[in-house]
């Protein structure tokens, strides 16, 4: 197979599969970019898909001093918002992330840097509108946080003090025991992946040795098990804050991003999970694209074998995408999508109807916009 770097336009990949030059690998097809936030500087944003049509933004608007969501609804590629909807004001938030309970309800959770706790607001959806519910906060540090769904009641939050379930009754949110990290905690962002509603899979840099580490939780109402530390590469991560990245694709199946203490640069692994025990495959360099910030890359599953890996670059902040396709423990990439060919980041990343994902992110430091991504 011949070797390439860069980004490469969808344009350019076809015309490199037309010169039989170009592997037989998955590629995007990208959607125009839609704004949902003008005037505004967004510091983080997360999406959550309500139905196949329809799903929840929540950001950080840095120039409002505040937590937002608004509603965003798909024909096609197109994408239309309702009016965005203050979440939590009065100070400087961290780290917004979202799940969907069901297509009316919503949890988001954050850092409240006011107290240095994990926030908890309960959003209730009727077509574009949104009614914001009572905060709900637990004591233990509370940087990185994911959030994913559990049942129509419940959602699992990894953060940097550990996990918890959190139970909603109506709009109001309530913590059940912290389950904490075994022999280290965290130092990076963290992402958890839903493999049901019983069991979960997230990754973290080890603060104990740095390394990619991958633990299993399995739930039981609200008390968490936590499963074993297994590195996914006994090899330091960058230690400057570095993304963290998993997507759960099938029951026993998961694909990990991580990035490198040299260059910033990402690597990725597939692996299978039985039980709480976890084996790896290959670990696979994706090229020599210098990642930006952590906050600026995201990932979601797009099948039962495939996810998709956004990230923006560090030298120019055009923003990027990977098709990674696992079986097993083998994992293939395809070579790098341009997305979007201007400054940009903070961006995140949800599956909204198979192949089809939503990819809010922040363009320079003016506005907020979206676009759908499909693989082909």
């Amino acid at each position: 197979m011949p070797s390439y770097s860069g980004v490469w336009t969808l344009t350019a990949q076809y015309q490199a599969k037309g010169a039989n030059n170009w592997p037989s690998a998955p590629v995007l097809e990208v959607g125009a970019s839609a704004t949902y936030k003008a005037s505004a500087q967004l510091q983080f944003t997360s999406v959550c898909t309500l139905s196949t049509t329809t799903a929840v933004i929540a950001y950080v608007d840095y120039t409002n001093d505040g937590i937002y969501a608004v509603v965003a609804t798909r024909s096609g590629t197109t994408l239309t918002y309702g009016t965005p909807v203050l979440v939590r004001s009065g100070f400087s938030p961290q780290n917004v992330t979202c799940a969907a309970l069901s297509a009316t309800t919503v949890v988001v959770c954050y850092e409240t840097t006011d107290t240095n706790r994990l926030g908890t607001k309960v959003l209730t959806i009727s077509g574009t509108s949104i009614t914001v519910g009572s905060e709900a906060t637990n004591g233990a540090t509370s940087q990185y946080p994911s959030v994913v769904p559990l049942t129509s009641t419940t959602a699992l939050c990894a953060y940097s003090g550990g996990t918890v379930v959190i139970t909603v009754s109506g709009t109001t949110a309530s913590y059940g025991s912290v389950a904490t990290y075994p022999s280290g905690g965290v130092n990076s962002t963290v992402q958890v992946s839903l493999i049901s509603s019983t069991k979960a899979v997230l990754i973290r840099q080890n603060d104990a040795n740095n390394y990619p580490t991958v633990n299993v939780m399995t739930i039981s109402g609200t008390t968490i098990t936590m499963g074993a530390n297994y590195a996914a590469e006994a090899v330091a991560a960058s230690t400057s804050s570095p993304y963290m990245g998993i997507a759960a694709v099938n029951s026993t199946d998961a694909i990990a991003v991580w990035q490198t203490a040299s260059g910033n640069l990402p690597k990725a692994v597939a692996m299978t999970i039985s039980g709480t025990a976890v084996t790896f495959g290959a670990v696979q360099s994706l090229g020599a694209v210098v990642l930006g910030a952590s906050a600026n890359q995201s990932m979601a599953p797009a099948s039962s074998t495939q996810a998709v890996f956004v990230y923006s670059v560090g030298s120019t902040g055009y923003l990027g995408a990977y098709v990674l396709t696992s079986s097993g423990t083998a994992l293939s990439a395809s070579e790098p999508t341009q997305t979007l060919a201007i400054n940009a980041g903070k961006g995140s990343l949800a599956q909204m109807s198979g192949k089809i994902l939503l990819n809010p992110y922040r363009v320079g430091s003016s506005y907020g916009a979206a676009q759908i991504l499909t693989v082909l």
